[in-house]
């Protein structure tokens, strides 16, 4: 599905995953920033790094969240309330 929405993704080197896209603007982390990220021993910034080794160079990460009608409605639902409430 992801390929339909980024037809023109690139690869990550994890499992060739069609993932990722240059979007040419860089991160403000600081070197010392990335360095201690992708020293990291947490298991999500790991994998992230990992799957993303680039992400300081302007490389996004697609990622796709399943949400189905109900999670739909009841967002539309509470950002009308929200709209009312002003």
């Amino acid at each position: 599905m992801h390929q339909a929405l980024v037809p023109n993704a690139e690869a990550s080197s994890w499992q060739n995953l069609h993932c990722l896209k240059t979007v040419g603007r860089a991160t403000n982390y600081t070197p010392e920033d990335i360095a201690r990220l992708k020293a990291s021993s947490k298991a999500e910034i790991a994998f992230y790094c990992q799957l993303n080794p680039h992400f300081a160079e302007g490389t996004a990460l697609m990622v796709l969240i399943p949400v189905n009608l109900k999670q739909l409605l009841c967002t539309g639902v509470k950002w009308l309330k929200g709209l009312v409430k002003q």
